[in-house]
């Protein structure tokens, strides 16, 4: 599929996850593995999806509408290094882990590693739960 229009529909915290979006295709990884740049170069819109230099700028669940609302791209909190501390790091991971275990229409999830590094623990934990969770990815 071609995508010819792409919109930000809107940001969520939390729990408080999207129920009523059609086909779900959520990008996740590490903080700054470039989920956000991945969207952008999908959507050939390099400003959609908010690209920091620093890792952990996507805090919240981003949600955006592809061809008139036929798909939606979610874009996740990164996990692993983050400057604002354990605490919101493990805001975060409740708040991937509430996304994933209550998206009634998840359809995939594009898992990014960072070509340059190794493979995290938690990148291996992110296939390990999903494949548990038995979400396609």
């Amino acid at each position: 599929m071609e995508i010819k229009q792409a919109e930000f529909i809107t940001t969520v915290a939390n729990d408080n996850i999207l129920k009523h979006t059609p086909n779900e295709f959520a990008f996740v990884g590490r903080s700054n593995a470039g989920k956000s740049s991945l969207i952008n170069a999908l959507t050939k819109n390099s400003k959609l999806a908010k690209v920091g230099q620093t890792a952990g700028l996507t805090k919240n669940i981003n949600y955006f509408s592809i061809n008139n609302g036929k798909i939606t791209f979610v874009d996740l909190p990164g996990y692993g290094f983050h400057k604002a501390g354990k605490q919101e790091e493990d805001k975060w991971a409740h708040t991937l882990e509430n996304y994933f275990q209550n998206s009634p229409n998840l359809k995939c999830v594009f898992v990014l590693v960072d070509s340059r590094l190794e493979a995290s623990e938690n990148d291996k934990n992110m296939l390990k739960f999903l494949n548990y969770y038995q979400i396609p990815f």
